[in-house]
């Protein structure tokens, strides 16, 4: 069996493990790279780069080729029973030394895109179609066992957790992952807005029974909505719920359309009872999770790394 020796076995290769490697390759430490998928999603996913991940990708150099990329906003809108009530520069929140003053809306395939560039450059790749099956700390490092067109062994000296929140890694060394889920059932849908408010603001919608965020992006918007409680057996929605929620919650006319994702999700907010242990680091989703508004999730990741 083919044996692969390296300082880093990372695990996951969404933003949280391409960060990691991009700067582990800066540093001059060698990293092997893997993540089970075996193509990228084309879904927009993760949307939000808040202004300290730019300060990151500015570091490593992708930060004013991803910009273009994505549409900038720096205001968050918050309606109540379909009046303003509240206008905040939420996200214009540049301090002294910072060149960025907007956060960016970008589709997570591009954010990953731009970052697996920055890796090729720095002699990497990514490894997909790779999957940890197990490992074991010995004397000096860890030892684990993956498989690609087969299965191989890996001896390093650390392993990186950045495998999301079903993180075999946290499991592997028996880390707990505190928390609970929502009650709501969650909506999601990727879909042209045609109406006439400018694209530079998040905004949130509310009234006693329902809430829905929308996200601007360069291309299109993302709508995520509160359904009811959640239910094993709840439907998938169609842009007609989309539609129905949308008019009783915004006070603007506008025409919805085109969708390219629409999708139903549970949330959880959990934290690992560890973020180390042993030789085992744990990075992103693998360490914590929590609702998407506020659009900080993929960025503790990056951070993180």
């Amino acid at each position: 069996m083919e044996t692969v020796r390296t300082d880093v076995l990372i695990v996951g290769a969404g933003p949280t493990g391409l960060t990691l490697a991009c700067s582990l390759a800066r540093a001059g430490v060698r990293f092997h790279l893997i993540d089970k998928i075996t193509e990228r999603s084309p879904y927009s996913r993760a949307l939000v780069v808040q202004l300290r991940s730019l300060e990151i990708f500015n570091q490593l150099g992708i930060a004013d080729g991803l910009i273009p990329l994505g549409n900038e906003a720096g205001n968050a809108k918050i309606f109540v029973k379909r009046k303003l009530r509240v206008e905040l520069p939420i996200f214009d929140v540049a301090y002294k030394g910072c060149r960025f003053d907007k956060a960016l809306f970008i589709e997570q395939g591009r954010t990953e895109h731009s970052l697996e560039e920055c890796l090729f450059g720095l002699g990497g790749k990514a490894h997909l179609g790779h999957e940890l099956l197990g490992f074991e700390e010995t004397a000096d490092g860890v030892a684990a066992r993956c498989r690609g067109d087969e299965e191989y062994a890996v001896e390093c000296r650390y392993i990186a957790g950045c495998d999301g929140a079903h993180s075999v890694v946290r499991h592997g060394k028996g880390i707990a992952f505190e928390g609970s889920a929502y009650a709501q059932d969650f909506i999601l849908g990727d879909l042209d807005i045609d109406w006439n408010q400018p694209r530079d603001s998040f905004m949130a919608f509310q009234d006693r029974a329902g809430f829905m965020a929308l996200f601007p992006m360069r291309d299109r918007s993302r709508l995520i909505a509160a359904r009811g409680r959640y239910r094993e057996d709840a439907p998938d929605p169609t842009l007609d719920d989309f539609r129905e929620i949308f008019k009783r919650l915004v006070p603007y006319e506008a025409e919805l359309s085109n969708p390219v994702w629409l999708a139903r999700f549970h949330l959880h907010h959990r934290i690992a009872a560890r973020f180390r242990s042993g030789r085992a680091m744990l990075a992103g989703d693998a360490a914590h999770i929590h609702s998407p508004v506020g659009g900080q999730g993929m960025n503790t990741g990056i951070q993180d790394a």
